[in-house]
């Protein structure tokens, strides 16, 4: 029987950044494939409207806007909010990191209205971010529901006393469809002014610590002494790049690495990779591995956060351990050494991300939340 329609439920899903990076991908993602009537959406984002890649790209979809960047006037944030969200008769609010979730509570609580955040997973690499955290964990007991990426997120925040009905697991999804599965291309190759046939790993993501792209780039020369011909693509921004520049230089790999910066053509980028390495040292559950397992990119990843609820070990890419140079370099080294055991996973990984990981299944979830959020606010 099919669900009867009530009112529009209007939703406002707020950032604290001007990138899009995986959870932005979600956010926007999910407002552009929405086919539900009961659901609208606002998207909103700190800081300057002009050259935020992330409110133009959701700007496609819906009406987004811009709150102040200061960190010192929350409050007044938080007020200005609440009065937008009584006039936009919004119903519903989703933040997304740690000063969402602040000024989300805040201004709901004066609107009345419930709040949702998603936990993407938590950067804690310095002082000031393990702060962050600490305050975020206290924040989410306040929130009327709190969703996370990963049944190993569910279980550590379970452990932090965030639990019961208002903590839920919503995996994150891509749009499948849009990733064509085997395509090549030597387009990335030739501009960087490699062979065709040169095997290429690829790195995607924020040039930061705790990505561990100095422990790829250190285990690089042993994955020379094996694959002689292999090169290397580390593909974002951030502010570990001059860092990961003189670290290459200094291991002589300048002929062996590419630095792509950040890129906008994503799936081109997939598929001029023969092997995608994620060396993080923490994670929620990212993307990017998803989005190479729609491609049919083969996966070594470090088991870390919810990367092993999708990447198992051996079946739809390989994992090893986080800070074992050795164990790195030996499952690059494996991929191309056994390339129709890769090809095998990368067939298997396909199919799971077609059964377990779709914006559709996504956008379901998340929406019957809001739907009982409202219901039981009204």
């Amino acid at each position: 029987m099919s669900r009867p329609r009530t009112k529009t439920i209007r939703v406002l899903h707020l950032r604290d950044t001007h990138r899009i990076c995986g959870p932005g991908k979600t956010v926007c993602e999910t407002v552009r494939l929405n086919r539900d009537s009961d659901v609208d959406y606002e998207v909103a984002a700190f800081g300057e409207r002009e050259g935020n890649a992330f409110l133009d790209r959701a700007s496609s979809y819906c009406p987004t806007f811009a709150l102040p960047d200061s960190r010192v006037l929350v409050p007044g944030t938080a007020f200005g909010l609440a009065r937008r969200l009584r006039k936009a008769q919004v119903d519903l609010v989703h933040a997304h990191d740690f000063k969402s979730d602040l000024v989300s509570v805040m201004a709901s609580r004066l609107a009345g209205v419930p709040v949702v955040t998603t936990v993407h997973g938590y950067i804690a690499v310095t002082g000031k971010s393990q702060l962050y955290k600490r305050l975020d964990l206290m924040l989410l007991r306040a929130m009327d529901r709190v969703i996370v990426v990963s049944e190993t997120m569910k279980r550590d925040l379970g452990g932090r006393g965030v639990a019961g009905k208002r903590l839920a697991v919503v995996r994150n999804g891509i749009a499948i469809d849009t990733y064509e599965f085997g395509r090549r291309s030597r387009t990335l190759r030739a501009e960087s002014g490699l062979p065709e046939d040169a095997p290429v790993v690829g790195h995607i993501g924020r040039l930061s610590p705790e990505k561990g792209q100095a422990r790829l780039l250190r285990t690089f020369p042993r994955v020379l002494e094996a694959v002689p011909r292999a090169r290397l693509f580390i593909v974002g921004d951030g502010p570990e790049m001059r860092a990961l520049q003189e670290l290459a230089r200094s291991l002589g790999l300048e002929e062996a690495t590419r630095f792509l910066g950040y890129r906008e053509d994503v799936r081109e980028v997939f598929a001029n990779l023969d092997l995608l390495v994620l060396s993080s040292d923490t994670e929620g559950l990212p993307n990017v591995v998803l989005e190479a397992m729609a491609m049919g990119v083969p996966v070594v990843a470090t088991a870390v956060g919810g990367t092993p609820e999708v990447v198992e070990h051996g079946v739809t890419g390989l994992l090893v351990p986080a800070g074992d140079e050795g164990a790195l370099a030996a499952a690059i080294v494996e991929t191309f050494a056994r390339p129709e055991a890769a090809a095998d996973r990368v067939r298997r990984a396909r199919a799971f991300v077609e059964g377990h990981c779709s914006m559709e299944a996504l956008i379901r979830s998340t929406h019957q939340m809001y739907r009982e959020l409202v219901a039981e606010a009204a």
